[in-house]
């Protein structure tokens, strides 16, 4: 490491230089990806522990947030009870008599 930027004369070559960060780059590349994953996956099991472990909920907060969803809940059954209407009142409408209409300019009646 202590010859990766002398030169001779003293002089300063971009291109001595950028071979020099190369060969430096592909000789310690595993190490640079070795210390990246262990990096990553040290912070992964940290924010990991820190939201299953160390929560900041206090006990209304939890409460708020149960019975939000429990509204919501109820909420989607109503749009389900609903949905269930529309669909046997149309399935009445699909089950009654069918006659074809002779005149197609004459409006069907209900």
């Amino acid at each position: 490491m202590d010859n990766l930027f002398k030169f001779k004369k003293g002089k300063l070559s971009p291109k001595k230089t950028a071979i020099k960060i190369f060969w430096f780059w592909v000789k310690r590349r595993e190490i640079f990806f070795i210390a990246v994953s262990l990096t990553v996956f040290g912070l992964g099991l940290y924010f990991s522990y820190v939201s299953l472990y160390k929560n900041s909920w206090n006990e209304e907060r939890k409460n708020r947030y149960i019975s939000s969803q429990r509204q919501e809940i109820s909420f989607k059954e109503k749009n389900f009870t609903q949905a269930i209407e529309d669909i046997d009142r149309k399935k009445e409408n699909y089950q009654k008599d069918f006659s074809p209409v002779k005149d197609i300019f004459k409006p069907l009646e209900e």
